[in-house]
């Protein structure tokens, strides 16, 4: 079965990430390694792994009809592994308002950037 490397981003979750923060908007990045029989079909495994993940589901707090999406940055299938854990490899979050994150001044924020 062919495997792939995926890039997703995702937007307008709206975000608590610590008890101490106010809730506000942020997205994320994250990339995935997984088997699926054609691109489609790991596109729609992401996108289930993503609604189940607890690391993105316990701190969004979205209210009916304000829904939170997630777009596929990339997909490519490769040959072999890489030496990472599977299927997702990191979740790092971006305020959308381009204000820095809670507890980091100003002065050494750069904002967001796509990678």
């Amino acid at each position: 079965m062919p495997k792939y490397e995926i890039t997703v981003e995702g937007s307008n979750f709206l975000v608590q990430l610590h008890a101490t923060h106010r809730r506000r908007k942020y997205g994320f990045y994250t990339k995935f390694f997984l088997e699926a029989a054609t691109p489609e079909a790991a596109e729609t495994a992401v996108v289930d792994h993503l609604h189940a993940d607890e690391d993105v589901v316990s701190v969004t707090h979205n209210e009916p009809g304000d829904d939170a999406t997630f777009k596929i940055e990339r997909i490519v299938e490769i040959a072999r592994w890489p030496k990472v854990s599977r299927p997702r490899i990191g979740l790092v979050w971006y305020p959308e308002d381009g204000q820095p994150p809670e507890g980091l001044k100003k002065r050494h924020w750069r904002g967001h950037s796509a990678p």
